[in-house]
């Protein structure tokens, strides 16, 4: 199934509700420049007031930025400029600031102005991780503590306000960790967090994409620490890897399987007028 994107403007799932709460409007200034091959830092794309700006970056990471969450989390085709080898900074203003939802919705606009990009989307079959209950039929693993904490208030607030993260104080759940995401890196936390969350943390990128069919539904209060890879001196007191920890630690595991994910697809692209 093939869906054309042939109005940049069309938003993505929840997005498009979103967007559709406030005006949408074009940058009125854009500034598209390639980096310098010794350029710092590097800035992928950020919200700045009535701006948005990325920094020795390449085109894919604005175009990931415009048009996420893509199902498959892949972007197929494009020249190799797009994906590598060639930086840009941009700087675009607006008449007035931004939030994350409009800041999308111009920035796909950009690209189909600046870069005459067209795209669509595409169904495709893909390796995928099912994340899946150890023991189905035991109940609720240890690991895992129901929350009843309401997240849709603090969602929207954190996706339609502007992004200034002084003004948001993240509560915290009975173990420590702050509700309604997930903290990065080999500790992954949340004090109230869904399954497809806990799914999405735990994709890395180049790896096949994290799914979930846990059947678990609500929020949960959770804590796993993993150790991505284990050095030839280990000296046995680091964290297991993934797979292990998620058995141990939540009684979870993760099945190799193959689903048909949505991809966004590339159908043109060009190297813009610098400015």
């Amino acid at each position: 199934m093939r869906r054309v994107l042939s109005d940049p403007l069309l938003a993505i799932g929840l997005l498009a509700i979103l967007s559709a709460q406030t005006p949408i409007s074009q940058f009125d200034v854009v500034s598209i420049k390639p980096s310098s091959p010794s350029a710092k830092p590097v800035q992928p794309p950020t919200i700045s007031g009535d701006r948005l700006i990325m920094r020795n970056q390449p085109i894919r990471r604005l175009v990931w930025f415009a048009y996420e969450p893509i199902e498959g989390g892949e972007i197929v085709g494009g020249p190799a400029w797009m994906h590598r080898d060639v930086n840009f900074d941009i700087e675009a203003k607006g008449t007035a600031p931004i939030n994350i939802p409009q800041a999308k919705a111009m920035a796909r606009q950009l690209l189909a102005d600046r870069f005459q990009l067209r795209a669509h989307y595409e169904k495709q079959e893909r390796p995928v991780l099912a994340l899946m209950l150890l023991k189905p039929d035991s109940g609720l693993p240890k690991g895992l503590v129901r929350s009843s904490f309401d997240c849709e208030p603090l969602i929207a607030r954190m996706r339609t306000e502007l992004l200034d993260p002084t003004s948001f104080q993240i509560p915290k759940g009975s173990n420590g960790a702050p509700v309604c995401m997930t903290t990065a890196g080999n500790t992954v936390a949340s004090g109230a967090a869904t399954m497809d969350e806990l799914a999405t943390r735990l994709t890395r990128p180049g790896q096949p994409k994290v799914v979930n069919k846990t059947s678990l539904e609500g929020r949960y209060e959770f804590r796993l620490q993993y150790s991505p890879s284990i050095p030839a001196n280990a000296t046995g007191d680091e964290p297991p890897p993934l797979a292990t920890a998620l058995q141990q630690q939540l009684g979870l595991r993760l099945v190799s399987e193959k689903m048909p994910l949505e991809m966004l697809v590339i159908d043109a692209i060009q190297r813009p007028a610098e400015n």
